[in-house]
């Protein structure tokens, strides 16, 4: 049990690429907030409607919470009581949060600093005005681009942007149509791009050095015929995987 334990922290911390991770019930964990430099535990619990005794628990913080550091990420709601949480308002200041928990889609707003893991039968009406109201529809599609206006590229098991940490309102240029959006157009893709990736991807992973074909499949879920299926180019033995562009890991 011991070493399926120190596998499982191992696995956490890898996955989310670097960042320190509170250790505790992240395997049912739906809702993540990231600490920002002065928080404390009670402040958090306050935000989360949740008793402070819990989120301690949660993340194994301590009797006194003496384990919170800032810049950690930690579980503020699980499935089993996820829809009933309503985070408040947010701290003040910009936090950036370059490593967001995984998978998550490649475009999700830098200033997000609250998480919410979809569930089966979720859509992004249900999660804004039903399971959340502390946002709206159009600023939950603006955070997470890449699920469509339509929300059709939303996945269950993936993580998705419900906060960011600067209240105001998200940016459209006047060579965008306003909310709410009545036509479909399709979502413009990242680039560059590793060539050869098939045209009908529908989530794309951005390839950072040192990772090879392996770490990707494993993150996603994805098999290895799938993966080089979509993204042939890489060769058989994924020697031609370029850092700095991106893959297909959903089609």
């Amino acid at each position: 049990m011991i070493i399926l334990g120190l596998i499982y922290i191992f696995l956490v911390a890898s996955l989310t690429r670097g960042e320190v991770v509170q250790q505790g019930e992240t395997h049912r964990c739906t809702l993540y907030h990231q600490v920002l430099q002065g928080e404390t535990c009670l402040g958090i619990a306050l935000q989360y409607d949740i008793p402070p005794q819990e989120l301690s628990r949660l993340n194994k913080l301590g009797t006194r919470c003496s384990r919170l550091q800032p810049g950690g990420i930690i579980c503020v709601g699980i499935h089993d009581s996820s829809d009933q949480l309503a985070p408040r308002s947010l701290p003040n200041g910009v936090h950036w949060m370059e490593n967001p928990p995984r998978p998550s889609q490649p475009n999700v707003s830098k200033l997000c600093v609250k998480w919410y893991k979809a569930q089966q039968n979720d859509n992004c009406k249900v999660i804004a005005e039903e399971k959340f109201h502390s946002f709206t529809l159009q600023q939950f599609i603006a955070w997470n681009p890449d699920v469509g206006s339509e929300c059709t590229n939303l996945y269950a098991g993936w993580y998705y942007c419900i906060g960011i940490s600067s209240q105001e309102p998200p940016t459209i240029t006047t060579m965008k149509p306003t909310w709410p959006i009545t036509t479909t157009t399709p979502n413009p893709e990242p680039r560059p791009q590793q060539p050869g990736t098939i045209r009908s991807c529908r989530a794309f992973h951005y390839v950072k050095e040192n990772e090879n074909c392996l770490n990707i499949e494993e993150v996603y879920g994805i098999s290895d015929a799938e993966f080089h299926n979509w993204n042939p180019e890489v060769g058989a033995t994924c020697l031609n995987l370029w850092a700095g562009y991106y893959v297909c890991v959903r089609a």
